[in-house]
C-alpha cells in the first residue's frame, strides 16, 4: 500500500469516532429540511455542496418560500468566515499539492477533521502527517454527513419535534472533546478565554454569527500576542 493510502486510510479511521457523532447533527439536518419542504435529493445536495453543517442548520431555520437569497448566502457568508482563519493554519500542509489542489482539498475543511489534522501535527508523528491524511478526515466526515441528511429526511415523518430531543447538547460535548484533544498547557487557556469572552460579548450585542468570526479573531489576536511575548523572553534569556 501506497504511503498516499496509508496516509489516507490513517485519517479515515482516526476520524471515525467523531462522523458517528456527525451522524447526529446529520439526522437532525434531514428531519429539519424534510420540515421545511426540502426533496431528499435537495437535501443530500446541500450536504454534498455546502459541507458546513452549522451552515445549513442555520440557512433551513432562515428558510423562507420563495427563499431569501441574498440574506441565506450573507448569513452562511458570515458563519463560515471562521474556515479562513482555520485552513490558514494547514497553509504548510496543503500547498504542497500546489495551490489548485489546495484550494479543493480546503473546501473539504471541517472544525472536526481540522482540529483532528491540527492534533496529528502536534503529535508524535507529526513528520509523517501529509495533506492525504487531512482528505481522509474529510472523506470520513463527507460521507457520514450526507448519508445521514437523508436518513434524516425518511425519518422527518416519525419525529415531530426533533428539538424537543435535546439533541443540541451533542455538538457541545463533540466540541469540549476537541478542545480536549488540541491542549498542551495552560498557556492554550490565554487565547481559547480570550476568544470565549469577545464572541460571549458580541453574540448579547450583535446579531446573527457575527460572534462565531469576531471570537475567532480575538482567539487568534490572543494567541499571535501570546507566542510573540514567548518568543521575545526567550530571545532575551
Amino acid at each position: 500500500m501506497s504511503s498516499l493510502s496509508l496516509g489516507f486510510r490513517a485519517g479515515f479511521l482516526a476520524c471515525l469516532p467523531l462522523a458517528f457523532s456527525v451522524v447526529i447533527f446529520g439526522l437532525v439536518y434531514g428531519l429539519l429540511a424534510a420540515g421545511k419542504g426540502l426533496s431528499v435529493a435537495e437535501t443530500v445536495l446541500m450536504s454534498l455542496i455546502v459541507f458546513a453543517g452549522s451552515s445549513q442548520l442555520l440557512a433551513l431555520e432562515l428558510w423562507t418560500q420563495p427563499p431569501a437569497v441574498a440574506m441565506l448566502a450573507l448569513a452562511v457568508l458570515i458563519l463560515n468566515l471562521r474556515y479562513l482563519l482555520q485552513t490558514a493554519a494547514l497553509k504548510d500542509l496543503l500547498l504542497p499539492l500546489g495551490l489548485p489542489r489546495a484550494l479543493i482539498a480546503s473546501a473539504f475543511n471541517a472544525d472536526e477533521n481540522w482540529a483532528l489534522t491540527i492534533q496529528a501535527l502536534r503529535g508524535p508523528n507529526a513528520a509523517c502527517v501529509r495533506a492525504s491524511y487531512f482528505m481522509g478526515s474529510a472523506m470520513c466526515l463527507y460521507s457520514f454527513w450526507a448519508v445521514s441528511g437523508g436518513i434524516g429526511w425518511f425519518a422527518g415523518g416519525l419525529v415531530p419535534d426533533p428539538q424537543a430531543l435535546g439533541l443540541g447538547i451533542v455538538g457541545t460535548a463533540v466540541f469540549t472533546s476537541l478542545l480536549y484533544g488540541l491542549y498542551r498547557s495552560p498557556a492554550d487557556l490565554i487565547p481559547w478565554s480570550a476568544a470565549a469572552i469577545a464572541a460571549g460579548i458580541a453574540s448579547l450585542t450583535l446579531p446573527g454569527a457575527w460572534y462565531i468570526l469576531i471570537g475567532g479573531l480575538i482567539g487568534a489576536l490572543a494567541g499571535a500576542v501570546r507566542d510573540s511575548l514567548k518568543a521575545a523572553k526567550g530571545a532575551v534569556a
